[in-house]
């Protein structure tokens, strides 16, 4: 039988081909899911236990050149990094189906059954609606000035919201109790996952105060680091920060433990 290093080899070398995403000097490889488009950058020399970090969003030109230093970090320790483009989901019952199938196609490739997940602004609804739903397979949460509070951003009468999750205001306001990262960190509280987020106090788009401020106050294993002085910006205070690199990077024996003192 082949081992899971083999099978995630013979994947790779099996119909790479180009795509918008930057391998950032590694190997890449495609996963597709109902016709969307995923992408797995391989380490030259996985860990044993084949850790990957799942990154949201992936469009709009996301993941950049601003994402190099954190993936290329994480590659050469023998992790490797994943996302799938599923467009403009804001984190809907679609979007998290999506999302389960992607993860089972990482799985089956050989990758560990404990993703990192790091959400970045809107991704945060993409990956923490899917981690409160499937809290087993998370081994720990990164942000970098997440959307937690979809009443914050993009807001209920938003037309593109109300279409991803087809429904009204109004029922988008009845269901926030199912759909709102904000109001759904207690199955990950519960399963003891370590959450470790950066975001800035000028930030406008995504206000510190409703989202991350409130997910730290509300969740013990939120840690919260404030960048004072800055918005919402692609700057190194966010995507060369070392804390959240360790915090992605730490061995899985002790993301799965104990909360991570705040």
């Amino acid at each position: 039988m082949l081992s899971r290093a083999l099978i995630l080899s013979s994947f790779l070398f099996i119909g790479c081909h180009g795509s918008g995403i930057p391998d950032y000097g590694y190997p890449r490889a495609s996963i597709i899911v109902d016709q969307h488009r995923g992408f797995v950058l391989q380490p030259l020399h996985p860990r044993a236990d084949h850790p990957w970090v799942w990154f949201a969003p992936v469009l709009h030109g996301e993941p950049n050149e601003h994402h190099a230093f954190l993936f290329r970090a994480l590659l050469a320790q023998g992790i490797a990094v994943t996302g799938l483009d599923i467009g403009e989901s804001y984190g809907s019952p679609k979007g998290r189906e999506l999302f389960s199938k992607f993860y089972a196609k990482a799985v089956q490739m050989g990758l560990s059954g404990s993703p990192c997940l790091l959400a970045q602004s809107r991704g945060a609804l993409m990956l923490f609606n899917w981690a409160a739903e499937h809290a087993q397979s998370v081994r720990c949460i990164g942000g970098i000035y997440p959307v937690m509070d979809m009443q914050t951003w993009p807001g209920l009468n938003q037309k593109d919201l109300q279409a991803a999750y087809q429904e009204s205001a109004a029922q988008l306001l009845q269901d926030l109790p199912n759909n709102n990262p904000i109001l759904r960190l207690d199955p990950l509280e519960r399963a003891g996952i370590p959450i470790f987020i950066v975001h800035g106090d000028s930030d406008q788009l995504v206000p510190l105060a409703p989202n991350s401020g409130l997910a730290a106050a509300k969740c013990h294993s939120v840690r919260l680091v404030v960048i004072h002085g800055k918005g919402h910006e692609e700057s190194p205070e966010f995507f060369e920060n070392r804390e959240l690199l360790d915090f992605l990077s730490m061995p899985a024996a002790v993301s799965n433990g104990a909360a991570t003192p705040r």
